[in-house]
């Protein structure tokens, strides 16, 4: 599973952190990555939204 994650520059209250989807897709079966993020620089790295898409046709 590819997970693509929304950056909106912002740490708000209950927002999921990248662990937190990786765990989930997991813990249901998945096989998980994200997808043109860098995990360290969430919700701040606004230039993964230029990444998708280079990344998504490599994907498959």
């Amino acid at each position: 599973m590819d997970i693509l994650l929304f950056q909106h520059g912002v740490h708000s209250a209950g927002i999921a952190e990248p662990e937190q989807r990786l765990g989930a897709a997991r813990r249901h079966g998945a096989t998980a990555r994200l997808l043109a993020v860098d995990p360290r620089r969430f919700p701040h790295d606004i230039a993964s939204l230029g990444r998708y898409g280079h990344a998504l046709p490599r994907a498959r």
